[in-house]
C-alpha cells in the first residue's frame, strides 16, 4: 500500500512560496521531474527536480527574439522517452 506525503510549499523566484497562475509537472524516465509555472507576473519559470529530490532554482525561460523573459497565460510540460522534455505554451 502506498502513503502519501504532506503536501509542501513550492518556493518561488526570490520568494518563500511560488504564487502561480498556471503550472505543468512531468515526471521523466530516470526519476526525475521538470515543473513549469506562470508567475503572477505573467512570464513563464522552469525548474528541475533531481531524482535524489534536491530542486534547481526556478528560471526564467527566455522568449523570442532574445528576450529574457517569456510571457504566456498557459504552458504545459511532457516528458519523452529519451528523457527529454517537451514545452507548450499557449496564448488563450
Amino acid at each position: 500500500m502506498h502513503s502519501w506525503t504532506g503536501l509542501l510549499p513550492v518556493d518561488g523566484v526570490g520568494t518563500a512560496t511560488m504564487s502561480a497562475r498556471n503550472a505543468s509537472l512531468t515526471v521523466t524516465p530516470d526519476g526525475s521531474a521538470q515543473l513549469v509555472a506562470i508567475g503572477d507576473d505573467g512570464n513563464v519559470y522552469h525548474r528541475i527536480r533531481n531524482a535524489a529530490g534536491g530542486w534547481s532554482p526556478f528560471q526564467p525561460i527566455a522568449g523570442a527574439g532574445g528576450a529574457s523573459t517569456f510571457s504566456a497565460p498557459r504552458v504545459r510540460i511532457a516528458a519523452l522517452p529519451d528523457g527529454s522534455a517537451q514545452l507548450l505554451v499557449t496564448s488563450c
